[in-house]
């Protein structure tokens, strides 16, 4: 661990034994092999709301590629979502998200296996599911229909 790294994060007052329970009693330096951290004991209702959505639906199911809060938050070095050099700032939640979702091709196996519908049944009706099915394809189809339209025009404007 970079322990200038940790002193500067949003946890640096804190002991390693007040997230690391397992290190209670232990030498230091300690093994490298400690247990998960449950962020939910410190961070109960962001843990709860992570639960409810789609990434904590899917990491309660055992999806390997679920997200922990680590994965996003980072480890040792967390930073606020105030400070401009956090991953989790605003203006850098593209880019944060994009380092899973940059290949959709996952997400879109997940779809067609009817796998991601799983996580979406719960809170929201069939009907609200397939009616955001439909007007998702209405939406494209006009999209398409739109910038087809526009580059015909364009083309015949140049003739």
């Amino acid at each position: 661990m970079d322990e200038k790294k940790f002193s500067n994060s949003v946890h640096g007052s804190l002991t390693c034994i007040s997230c690391h329970f397992d290190l209670e009693g232990k030498e230091f330096p300690h093994d490298e092999d400690l247990q998960p951290v449950n962020c939910g004991n410190c961070h109960a209702s962001e843990y709860n709301e992570h639960e409810k959505s789609l990434h904590g639906k899917a990491l309660l199911k055992g999806d390997q590629l679920a997200p922990h809060c680590y994965d996003c938050h980072g480890k040792h070095d967390i930073l606020s979502a105030k400070d401009p050099n956090s991953p989790t700032t605003p203006l850098k939640i593209p880019f944060l998200c994009g380092k899973c979702h940059a290949e959709i091709e996952i997400v879109h196996r997940k779809v067609i296996k009817g796998e991601l519908e799983n996580y979406l049944v719960e809170p929201y009706p069939q009907i609200v599911i397939r009616a955001i099915r439909i007007f998702g394809w209405i939406a494209l189809t006009i999209g398409f229909s739109i910038i087809i339209w526009i580059v015909y025009a364009m083309i015949f404007a140049y003739r």
